[in-house]
């Protein structure tokens, strides 16, 4: 590779060619036909001083103020401004048009598309600062943390309807007796079943979930086990084997969790299980569960997840 400054090619020549060239005081004519031809050759391959564009530095150059306009900006024959393809791409890929950048030299450097993207930068989060530093920081609405207000005295609330249901069951389940049981069984058959009701179920309304199918299991069940579906008297020498089974289903409600039952479960169908479970499933996240509702239960089912 030539470098700038240095000659490309060395030519030897006769001392009578030579001497013609060197004598430049005597007339073109005499020279000898050979001695023009060597001339011009010269003067095609001396070298001559190129002016060399700043090589572009890795670091952001700092902004400056002496901005050279595109009109003095080489061009190539299509009008497009004179810069490399590495210098297009990173304009591209940052939106930039290169008419809008302002530049020092003769041609649109990688330097130049840096320096402008970080005048964008400092332009565009400036104005943001400035505003920050008007407001007034004692007109700033204080936020939720600080709006809480601590009990600083002891208090005596009264108790709703609600808590006051929820706190004699809590109390009546410490004088039940306890149990547990464990097992697992196949699902196929009642999910083949559930297939199946949901073609009849969507034709009326109505949503089959595995829970009405559950509850119909369970109330099936205390047939066999009547004494799962009993109530211990209040003087404890009786014990009531309740025929109806009101399963009772517990529900997160707005107002905590309740336990509404479904009445008479062993003489409902499983789509009027699943009927009746999303009508109480309606009132409880509505908050509008009865007292008919709430109370009767004989037999409690808790799904667990």
């Amino acid at each position: 590779m030539a470098k700038v400054g240095h000659p490309l090619v060395d030519l030897d020549v006769s001392d009578e060619v030579a001497a013609a060239h060197n004598a430049g005081s005597g007339p073109k004519k005499s020279a000898a036909p050979g001695a023009k031809k060597v001339e011009k050759l010269k003067k095609a391959v001396s070298p001559t001083p190129i002016k060399s564009s700043p090589a572009p530095v890795a670091a952001i150059p700092q902004a400056t103020t002496s901005a050279v306009s595109l009109s003095s900006i080489v061009r190539t024959k299509s009008g497009k401004v004179l810069t490399t393809p590495s210098v297009r791409r990173l304009a591209r890929e940052h939106n930039i048009d290169l008419e809008d950048i302002p530049v020092e030299g003769d041609r649109i450097l990688k330097g130049d598309i840096l320096n402008y993207i970080r005048e964008l930068s400092e332009a565009k989060y400036q104005p943001a600062e400035s505003h920050a530093s008007d407001v007034d920081v004692a007109a700033a609405p204080p936020s939720s943390k600080a709006s809480v207000e601590f009990l600083t005295e002891s208090q005596v609330v009264p108790v709703n309807p609600i808590q006051k249901m929820m706190v004699k069951a809590m109390n009546a389940s410490l004088t039940v007796p306890h149990f547990g049981y464990a097992d697992e069984i196949e699902m196929d058959a009642l999910d083949e079943l559930r297939q199946r009701l949901k073609v009849v179920a969507s034709e009326r309304g109505i949503k089959v979930t595995y829970l009405p199918l559950m509850i119909k299991a369970a109330s099936l069940a205390l047939k066999y086990y009547p004494v799962l579906n009993a109530s211990v008297s209040d003087c404890e020498g009786f014990i009531t084997l309740h025929a109806q089974h009101n399963i009772s289903v517990a529900m997160d409600t707005p107002k905590g969790l309740l336990v509404p039952n479904i009445k008479n479960v062993e003489s409902k169908s499983i789509l009027d299980i699943a009927q009746e479970l999303g009508r109480l499933q309606a009132l409880a996240s509505a908050g509008k569960l009865g007292p008919n509702d709430l109370t009767g239960g004989t037999f409690s089912y808790v799904s667990l997840s």
